[in-house]
């Protein structure tokens, strides 16, 4: 399980480098390329790279959670400052089933040694 774990880690980092591709992407796709070497060094690690599409789901999560309030228009309690939110459901619902469908092979897997 905690290979799984390492390798939604990494495919997490692998997903956020290639959605800030044209900014920040470069810079950060060194780290997942180095923890990838790393862990393919490792014995048995190969078993949780299902992982890599789960991990696929944390930036979807994270805008679901971002955007929690919306959809519509969110402005603080004073009013000063106020900010369009999309709705999270999409987000959410997309995110969980990239999750869970990692999950499921990962398991899959698991029985069939």
């Amino acid at each position: 399980m905690s290979w799984f774990v390492v390798w939604a880690s990494i495919g997490g980092l692998f997903t956020a480098a290639f959605l800030s591709a044209l900014t920040i992407g470069p810079f950060i796709v060194a780290v997942p390329v180095i923890t990838t070497v790393i862990v393919l060094r490792v014995p048995n690690a190969s078993a949780g790279r299902p992982g890599l599409i789960s991990g696929a789901s944390f930036p979807l999560l994270y805008v679901a959670f971002l955007n929690r309030h919306g959809p519509g228009s969110i402005c603080n309690a004073t009013r000063l400052r106020c900010h369009d939110e999309w709705s999270p459901w999409p987000w959410l619902l997309t995110g969980l089933g990239v999750s869970l469908t990692g999950a499921t092979i990962f398991t899959w897997a698991r029985r069939e040694r």
